[in-house]
């Protein structure tokens, strides 16, 4: 079974993505970079689905064409 982060990485939708994951005692911490909204959501998916996972807290950026990002 994979990692969640290589999860992450093998899935088609968040190409072009960067994430950091980070986790203790099943808390995990995420920060990086989308392109699209809807991909922070499946990122988010994807670790949830892992066993002992308890809790995500997710810090992502969504960067637009031209290079500004927003936190989401």
């Amino acid at each position: 079974m994979y990692t969640g982060r290589r999860q992450q990485e093998l899935e088609p939708a968040l190409e072009g993505c960067r994430f950091r994951v980070n986790s203790e005692r099943g808390v995990i911490r995420m920060t990086g970079s989308v392109r699209r909204d809807p991909q922070s959501d499946l990122a988010i998916a994807i670790l949830a689905r892992i066993d002992g996972v308890k809790a995500i807290h997710p810090n992502l950026s969504a960067v637009r064409c031209d290079r500004r990002a927003e936190n989401i």
